[in-house]
């Protein structure tokens, strides 16, 4: 018979075998990378044109839209991107699929942390900055599974996608209330239009869930009557239980409903498309959801902020002979930003020294407005961009080949999180980009207290 100890050592081996199999199984369970080249990937010829000779190609023969749900850990545009088959730089984002999707990802793709990650891209003309994906992000996607035949060992991607939906935290104060809720705000985007390939979003549906942030906990209030403890639920979207609030871009209005009906822990959302006839791939569907719980009074502070951009002090143009072209996108709290026409000019013409300002002398409005929890809430700054030469005159149009010598060059980028023992960053700031080339000088302020206590309405 064997000892206790002994026992539970086999019992211990056995579990360390199971791991090991299921690990084993999780690893082949990755789609091969070397399939890329049965597929269509090339190498060889001037330069390794043939690269990009197709520089996708799909997954499976049936090339069918793939769906993924996964987080998103990095977000920025692409420096260069190869012009003969661009309109515009790619948007890139790292996705971690959820374990139930890691049959998507290539046994080249790279890792974040510990997790296996696809780079998701999609072009910048197409995907409106409203609507862009940030560090944090749970992401609902659909669209080709490809591998990329540019940068071998050939990765998978989502490229380009035709559907995504982007939900992250975002205190709301919903119609008719006077203080904000827990509420995630989701960003949904469906278009044809992707980049390379044109395909239509009509004559489907699209059905995905959103999860809701976690309901209030139950708030103790006393009776009027006799004095005695009662504890009331908190009331979710003023007791209309199957409501939320959303803008919509397009003639299409999605379907929302709880999930479960009872005691909800996602918003099941339909876009109901396949009743659209017209498959032009240039329709263009999007909403912007905010979803949550609506406490009778708050259960917690929240505070609005304010993110205003004030200039970017270029340190080195990136151009020795003339002045450098900057392109430069920015986030602030929530959401990406756009800067004004005037200060996009003036990035446009820039040396080493030159400070331009982000907005107008007499505009003190701030970039961005938002609410953050009191405690747990942080207030996000990032920016990405690049400096652009000769071969951004190739994208869309053509043009002399030699062009593609010149190549487009990383101006770094500024990322700062500010939680709570940061005061949410409440003050001004002069950040040095990654890779020393500029300033981004910026004030978060606040605009308002909402203590616990407060009344909703």
């Amino acid at each position: 018979m064997l000892s206790r100890r002994s026992r539970h050592l086999s019992l211990l081996l056995g579990v360390l075998a199971v791991v090991s199999l299921l690990q084993a199984a999780s690893a082949a369970a990755l789609e091969p990378s070397s399939n890329g080249k049965a597929r269509g990937c090339r190498t060889g010829g001037v330069h390794e044109i043939n690269r990009v000779r197709p520089e996708w190609v799909s997954v499976r023969a049936n090339d069918a839209a793939q769906v993924v749900y996964g987080d998103v850990r990095t977000s920025t545009v692409a420096a260069n991107d190869f012009p003969f088959s661009h309109f515009s730089h790619d948007w890139n984002w790292d996705l971690v699929p959820d374990p139930a999707y890691q049959f998507l990802v290539g046994t080249a793709n790279g890792r974040s942390g510990g997790s296996r990650k696809m780079d998701m891209e999609w072009e910048e003309k197409f995907l409106p900055a409203a609507f862009r994906p940030a560090v944090g992000d749970r992401a609902w996607m659909l669209g080709r599974w490809v591998f990329d035949c540019g940068h071998p060992p050939y990765e998978t991607e989502i490229h380009p996608p035709k559907a995504v939906a982007f939900t992250r935290v975002a205190p709301t104060i919903l119609p008719g209330d006077s203080a904000p809720s827990l509420t995630n705000k989701t960003f949904i985007w469906i278009t044809g239009r992707g980049g390379y390939t044109d395909r239509s979003v009509a004559r489907q549906d699209y059905d995905f869930d959103i999860t809701l942030p976690p309901r209030p906990q139950l708030q103790v209030q006393q009776s009027k009557a006799n004095g005695a403890a009662v504890v009331t639920p908190p009331v979710a979207f003023g007791a209309e239980p199957a409501r939320a609030i959303l803008t919509r871009v397009g003639s299409v209005t999605p379907v929302l409903s709880y999930v479960p009906a009872g005691n909800p822990t996602k918003v099941h959302v339909h876009y109901p498309l396949a009743a659209v006839r017209d498959s032009n791939p240039n329709r263009q569907f999007g909403a912007i959801i905010a979803a949550g719980w609506r406490e009778q009074s708050l259960g917690r502070a929240y505070r609005q902020m304010c993110v205003k951009f004030e200039n970017i002090q270029v340190l080195h143009d990136h151009d020795p002979f003339a002045s450098g072209e900057w392109r430069i996108r920015l986030f602030a709290g929530q959401q990406w930003v756009p800067i004004s026409a005037r200060a996009a000019n003036a990035l446009n013409d820039v040396d080493d020294g030159q400070t331009v300002p982000l907005h107008d002398a007499n505009d003190h409005r701030c970039s961005a407005i938002f609410n953050v929890t009191d405690q747990g809430g942080s207030v996000r700054i990032g920016t990405t961009g690049w400096e652009s030469d000769a071969i951004d005159g190739l994208f869309g149009q053509g043009g002399n080949i030699l062009r593609l010598a010149d190549q487009n060059d990383d101006i770094g980028a500024v990322n700062r999180v500010f939680g709570a023992s940061a005061n949410l960053g409440i003050g001004p700031h002069s950040d040095l980009s990654s890779s020393g080339d500029f300033r981004l000088r910026y004030v978060i302020s606040e605009l308002r207290r909402f203590p616990a206590g407060t009344a909703v309405r």
